[in-house]
């Protein structure tokens, strides 16, 4: 197979690799608490971890549920790119097994499909796709994805049907930091500090659901950020199951997803080989075209 070839094909969606995600998996993670109404008989309201605790109840009784994110990151937690890069992604959730994400960049579109039987990943610039057999819920979904290929869907931990205690052993302390204003809305304003990055997570008053992500990573140079605003929340969508499989096109050509030791013997040999040519956009680990 024709090494740029094969390169082209084995970076395919990187930026969901667990490479870009890993130090943003603490935080990221630590935002899956929260998103749900406004719990009636909450009595503390200046206890973070009681507000987090309730509004993760809330989410994963949400049978549906939907969202969007306007994501923002530094150059440096941006794997091949020497430049920030903002996005907008859009989640829907069908408990227990069905969830579909869209990552919309200035250079990409890339979505994600299960439904319950298979996962697919689909670049839709560079009109690539995969789809591999992934049977169960969302939770065992996501887990067998990121042991055998290495990588996670976007915000995936949101989704999770347990959040809090997926993720409450990452938090080291957590701290209420008053109210505040965020586009217009009265917001709680929580930090929470972790061993790879620390957080502010601001929710809202009147519903507990999240409405801004400021992550600083203490064990990058410079200790980039990730900022995410949400908007659009519902946590009673109406969904057609049909948006959860992934039909190709006929221009769409299919390859092969790698497993994550492919994945790093490839990279291993790659880097004992001379450079030929502007290395590329780093995109994920899956690909290589079938019968290659």
């Amino acid at each position: 197979m024709n090494k740029r070839i094969e390169y082209r094909h084995h970076t395919i969606l990187q930026r969901w690799n667990r490479s870009v995600l890993m130090g943003a998996a603490v935080i990221i993670m630590a935002l899956a608490l929260g998103c749900s109404r406004a719990p009636e008989n909450l009595t503390t309201v200046n206890n973070p971890d009681q507000l987090l605790r309730h509004m993760s109840e809330e989410l994963s009784h949400a049978k549906n549920l939907s969202f969007k994110v306007n994501r923002m990151l530094d150059a440096a937690l941006v794997e091949g790119l020497n430049v920030p890069e903002n996005a907008q992604i859009e989640i829907s959730v069908s408990r227990p097994g069905k969830f579909t994400a869209k990552s919309t960049s200035k250079d990409n579109v890339r979505q994600v499909f299960f439904d319950g039987q298979n996962l697919s990943i689909y670049d839709e610039t560079m009109k690539l796709y995969a789809t591999v057999p992934v049977a169960g819920t969302i939770d065992e979904a996501v887990a067998k994805i990121d042991e055998k290929y290495g990588f996670t869907p976007p915000l995936a931990e949101f989704i999770l049907s347990d959040p809090y205690a997926a993720v409450g052993k990452q938090i080291k302390s957590k701290s209420y930091q008053g109210k505040e204003n965020i586009g217009g809305v009265e917001c709680h304003h929580l930090n929470l500090v972790g061993d790879v990055a620390d957080s502010d997570l601001w929710l809202g008053a009147a519903d507990l659901l999240p409405r801004r992500l400021i992550a600083t990573f203490k064990d990058r140079e410079g200790s980039p950020k990730l900022q995410a605003d949400f908007l659009n929340w519902s946590l009673t969508p109406t969904l057609d199951d049909k948006m959860f499989t992934f039909v190709a096109a006929n221009d769409v050509e299919k390859i092969e997803m790698i497993t994550e030791a492919q994945m790093n013997e490839t990279a291993a040999k790659d880097s004992d080989a001379p450079a030929t040519g502007n290395p590329q956009k780093s995109a994920t680990p899956v690909t290589k075209k079938k019968g290659t």
